[in-house]
């Protein structure tokens, strides 16, 4: 597959393609993530050049991935990030195929780092067990539901805590829904 072919199915300008390919521009784990599928290999194939002898296919070819996962954009209101419904929908992950009720995220501000960046796109599965995962903590504040990342070690239903691995917690009185992040990012 040539570098525009590669660039159309990406929904790319061949130029800004180019720039990725020659490192003037980052590449970032989205976008790795879909070339991998195009290219039908892993993000580590395709970063390392390395191709397993082992490997299983990872998700199904580019044409079946069902384009219908609703993304919510955020934006900081007093330093929170709220969540709105952008409109826009990505191609479902094989990973949560079945899961009706997933749905991804774009980050906006730095409250997610280190691990996500601005710009990133995370996939959410709120049918996951939260222990030890970054999860997406839904916080009602002033009528607005409030999103917000943590790393979460455990629900303290006792307690009516949300602990959280940096020591701190949150109140579960104010906690609407706690979902999980998967390691997964497609855009």
């Amino acid at each position: 597959m040539s570098g525009a072919e590669l660039a159309r199915a990406l929904e790319m300008l061949p130029g800004t393609y180019r720039q990725i390919e020659s490192g003037r521009r980052r590449l970032k784990f989205e976008l790795a993530s879909q070339i991998a599928i195009i290219l039908d290999c892993t993000v580590d194939e395709l970063i390392t050049g390395e191709i397993s002898t082992e490997r299983v296919p990872l998700a199904p070819a580019l044409t079946s991935l069902n384009v219908d996962l609703p993304v919510f954009g955020s934006f900081d209101l007093s330093g929170e990030m709220v969540l709105v419904d952008s409109g826009n929908k990505i191609a479902r992950h094989p990973i949560v195929a079945d899961v009706k009720s997933a749905y991804a995220m774009h980050i906006a501000n730095n409250d997610a780092g280190p691990r996500f960046e601005i710009g990133d796109t995370i996939i959410v599965d709120p049918t996951k067990p939260v222990s030890n995962q970054w999860a997406v903590v839904g916080i009602s504040r002033d009528d607005k539901v409030i999103a917000q990342i943590h790393k979460v070690e455990a629900i303290d239903a006792e307690r009516s805590l949300l602990r959280l691995t940096d020591g701190n917690t949150i109140s579960l009185e104010n906690v609407v829904s706690v979902d999980l992040i998967v390691d997964v990012q497609l855009v």
